[in-house]
């Protein structure tokens, strides 16, 4: 007789010992389905949550008002320039930002500039006005999610490195003007309209030539009102080292300007106070789930003299509940399988010492140990496994009903929105919104591949240990010594 068909006698034979065991692993199934489906649902609800979070830090140097002045901290140049060498970093804006003019080219204007009233639309690009955006790095945040590149290239370390004045433009841009990679064109950081024209005391810094290297668009469709169009295709990126030195000296007519105008003796500013980027920086990390610990690595060290953002407010609102239920889930799975392990031992111990006679019996007739041994363990597994199949049924259907009351409980839904509103802060156009109806989509409760071979391994787990003290005691023995011991 072989251990198969032994095995399913001695489950016949024993029937409370055989529906103990079931009962058992039943049990384990159902709760374990329960806490791997929620855990699985939980854990893709906050993967979700942090995909669709733009990995954003911004860095800027904290202020305060005392005695009407305005105090800021200390600047901290070192510790910016560890934080935009770390591997977690994708790309970084460090701009500086001016409005200027298009010399021997035209700007992107209003094609309505009056309303239905028939009053006049203001915008900020009159008389050919265009907008400089340099950058201290050969990348932007922005060409990852708002523009591209659609010709040529933009401007990379060794120009950075040099100081080379190239740019990229927009492609509208571009087209009303007959531009293309490689054409000249000449910018004004002031006209004649211009107040500070006559404070210049350079006027060699009042205009300079950019090299077309790049034309960009648009990434994908965007609802834009005709403002937010006209800011796009009127923008230049150029090189922040280039773009230095009209920078300062614009800026220094300005002061002088206001000096003049206030009747006041001006003192020329400090070249570096003027051009002082390390007050403000933005990182776009390569992965979002790298944000806490690279504002945790970074935030003792910049101590009280900047503020770190990286819109947490969202995480935390979606975040932090769904990882409570991630916690509730490994929590159930670890208690249920400690218990069902130890009873599960505590079983085969038992029914082992009882059927002491029944193993002298076998190795008296020359049955081998390893066949007495394969014997117990297919009948635990037999029996283990049809409970197993068993739950992954009705663990599902328990899953469903009790996974959702759970995510209920847990997260808060406001009563007007549904979605965590942004702030209107400096910067925050960087950040992605991400509404709880999105979120709690994600939350999908569902038995797939892997939680069933994860069941089936766990419970192969629980059987292999309980199933150690038979072996140890069927190993040791031999048949003279177990009938001794039993008369």
């Amino acid at each position: 007789m072989n251990s198969l068909v032994r095995a399913f006698y001695s489950c016949i034979k024993r029937p409370m010992k055989s529906i103990l065991i079931f009962l058992i692993f039943f049990i384990l199934g159902n709760f374990m389905v329960l806490g791997f489906s929620i855990k699985s649902a939980s854990e893709g609800a906050i993967r979700y949550t942090r995909e669709k979070m733009n990995p954003i830090v911004i860095v800027s140097l904290k202020h305060e008002i005392i005695d009407d002045e305005i105090v800021y901290g200390e600047i901290q140049s070192e510790i910016l320039s560890q934080m935009k060498q770390d591997e977690r970093v994708k790309v970084y804006n460090q701009t500086v930002e001016s409005f200027a003019y298009g010399n021997d080219f035209s700007n992107v204007a209003l094609e309505n500039p009056v309303d239905k009233q028939g009053n006049s639309k203001w915008s900020p690009y009159f008389d050919n006005r265009i907008k400089i955006v340099s950058n201290d790095y050969p990348d932007m945040i922005e060409f990852y999610d708002k523009y591209k590149i659609v010709d040529g290239n933009f401007y990379t370390q060794e120009d950075l490195d040099n100081a080379n004045n190239k740019v990229v433009i927009n492609k509208t841009l571009a087209e009303i003007n007959n531009l293309s990679v490689g054409d000249i064109i000449n910018i004004d950081m002031v006209n004649e309209n211009s107040t500070e024209i006559n404070y210049y005391t350079d006027d060699n810094f009042k205009s300079f030539d950019l090299e077309i290297i790049g034309i960009s668009d648009v990434a994908f469709d965007m609802e834009l009102d005709e403002l937010e169009k006209l800011d796009i295709y009127n923008t230049l990126f150029i090189p922040s080292t280039f773009f230095k030195e009209y920078y300062i000296e614009y800026m220094n007519a300005v002061s002088n300007q206001l000096s003049d105008k206030e009747g006041t003796n001006n003192v020329e500013s400090n070249t570096e106070d003027i051009w002082n980027i390390d007050n403000y920086c933005v990182f776009l990390l390569n992965d979002p789930f790298d944000l806490e610990s690279f504002v945790s690595d970074y935030q003792s060290l910049l101590k009280d003299n900047y503020t770190l953002d990286a819109n947490n407010s969202i995480f935390e609102s979606y975040g932090k509940p769904l990882n409570v239920i991630t916690f509730f889930s490994d929590f159930v799975i670890l208690m249920v399988s400690i218990n069902a392990l130890l009873i599960t031992i505590i079983i085969m111990a038992l029914t082992t010492k009882m059927r002491e006679k029944e193993v002298a019996i076998y190795l008296s007739m020359g049955f081998k140990k390893t066949s007495i041994i394969s014997q117990f363990i297919i009948e635990i597994i037999g029996i283990a496994f049809l409970a197993i199949s068993l739950a992954l049924v009705t663990g599902s259907v328990l899953a469903n009903k009790v996974g959702y009351e759970i995510l209920d409980l847990s997260i808060v839904k406001e009563a007007k929105e549904d979605q965590i509103q942004i702030d209107t802060k400096f910067g925050s156009e960087y950040f992605t919104e991400v509404s709880q109806a999105d979120v709690l989509s994600e939350y999908v409760i569902k038995i797939d591949s892997t939680i069933i071979i994860i069941l089936y391994c766990l419970s192969a787990f629980i059987i292999f240990v309980s199933i150690l003290f038979p072996l140890v005691f069927i190993m040791k023995e031999e048949p003279k010594k177990i009938f001794y011991r039993i008369e």
